[in-house]
């Protein structure tokens, strides 16, 4: 009995033994390896779950084979091999039931469609070390929540996550060299995103259809925006944008943005963002650091810094001496005196914080008579903007008096600019 007993726990545990053996290694009708074995070129088999890193055949893999994994719908675990450098074009392209893949930290370049429609991918971490994201490698993974692009990545392919519809956060290291074209083109779930000192540019359409997209964070660094690049973020709340030079942007950039949507600059940058074509979308351009509860207008702010509401501005006379003038009311009293210059700009009532106005003396007589505005003195281009910073109307000076029809413009008040000056008046 005895001796039954022990030879029938010695076959059991054999057999235990052999079978966790062969868990551990997949039939070689699973998988097809290049004749060095560096590439794993097709795997054939169908299991759900696969870890290749317990397998020793798989232990001098480097690179996972184009289409390798390609439109398999069978397994929802992968665990790459240790010595893996490479990830093929479309690799892993509609593996439709992959849920986890674990990367190893040996990973230096994803390939063009990797993982593109994944759409059940929740979650990838990848590796820092990695260099190149090739196009489109994330595309149309509907299922991915969350992804940290690591300082490493040196190209950042176009689309590379287009179309990911259910991504909510995108953390881009502090240190990325660059983001590619559209690269997160119709991530409509994406809230927020704070692109990271030392990028230069951001690419046309890289932002596009964010519909959720509400706080934007942009680098002192950057020097361009492409076209489209945050167009249709109709949610969009706030930009901070820290660069003092205003950065080009492209045509559409901020095409359907919120008309209370806050953008807030360096101080010494305020008025120069707000007369740029591009920027000028925003109606409400205030320094960094203004507080979130504002209440912003147009004010007068004079030479010896007195800020005048602009709806008690009429007009402005030159002095006797040619070099002052006055600010008069709509009665006719005088409100400034001994004015050396004037500009209209936005401020915050809540905290007063203002830009930095040229100081520069002018002297400048206007009148109205009906639809026409008539300037005396004034020797620069005369632009007229609506209240929301927009110019409407761009006039050359003339010799002496200029005339102005302002006969097509809506009703509703206006700011007129000329070189350094400005004053408002109302169309009815």
């Amino acid at each position: 009995m005895v001796r039954y007993f022990f030879s029938t726990l010695f076959v059991a545990g054999f057999l235990f033994v052999s079978l966790s053996v062969q868990a551990d290694n997949y039939p070689t009708t699973s998988y097809e390896l290049s004749s060095d074995g560096k590439t794993l070129v097709k795997w054939h088999g169908e299991e759900s779950v696969i870890d290749m890193s317990v397998d020793p055949a798989f232990n001098n893999v480097t690179a996972i084979g184009d289409e390798a994994f390609a439109y398999n719908g069978t397994f929802a675990y992968i665990k790459l091999p240790a010595n893996v450098t490479d990830i093929g074009i479309s690799a892993f392209n509609l593996s439709t039931s992959l849920e986890t893949v674990v990367l190893p930290k040996t990973l230096i370049n994803i390939g063009e469609k990797a993982f593109r429609k994944c759409s059940r991918l929740k979650s990838i971490n990848i590796p820092r070390g990695v260099i190149t994201l090739g196009k489109n490698c994330f595309e149309n993974c509907e299922g991915l929540t969350d992804v940290t692009i690591p300082n490493s990545v040196e190209h950042f392919g176009s689309y590379a996550f287009a179309d990911c519809s259910g991504l909510k956060s995108v953390i881009l290291e502090d240190g990325i060299a660059e983001l590619g074209f559209a690269a997160f083109l119709y991530c409509t779930s994406l809230s927020s995103i704070e692109v990271p000192e030392g990028i230069c540019e951001i690419p046309a359409y890289a932002f596009k259809n964010c519909t959720s997209l509400m706080t934007i964070i942009l680098p002192s660094t950057l020097t361009a925006i492409g076209e489209n690049a945050f167009a249709f973020g109709e949610k969009i709340e706030s930009v901070t944008c820290r660069a003092v030079e205003v950065p080009n942007a492209g045509d559409g950039a901020w095409q359907e943005i919120r008309n209370d949507a806050v953008l807030y600059v360096p101080f010494e940058s305020v008025e120069a963002y707000l007369y740029d074509n591009h920027w000028r979308v925003f109606r409400n351009i205030l320094p960094i650091g203004t507080t979130s509860d504002k209440e912003i207008a147009w004010f007068m702010l004079t030479s010896d810094n007195r800020k005048i509401p602009m709806e008690r501005v009429n007009m402005l006379v030159a002095a006797d001496d040619d070099v002052n003038f006055s600010v008069l009311d709509s009665e006719g009293n005088i409100i400034a005196d001994q004015v050396k210059w004037a500009r209209f700009v936005q401020i915050d009532r809540s905290t007063g914080i203002e830009p930095v106005v040229f100081n520069e003396k002018t002297n400048l007589l206007k009148s109205q008579v009906g639809d026409k505005l008539m300037l005396i003195g004034a020797k620069q281009d005369i632009i007229i903007y609506n209240v929301s910073g927009i110019q409407v109307l761009h006039v050359k000076p003339s010799a002496e008096e200029t005339v102005v029809d302002v006969g097509h413009l809506t009703t509703g008040t206006y700011v007129v600019t000329c070189g350094n000056m400005s004053f408002k008046f109302m169309k009815k």
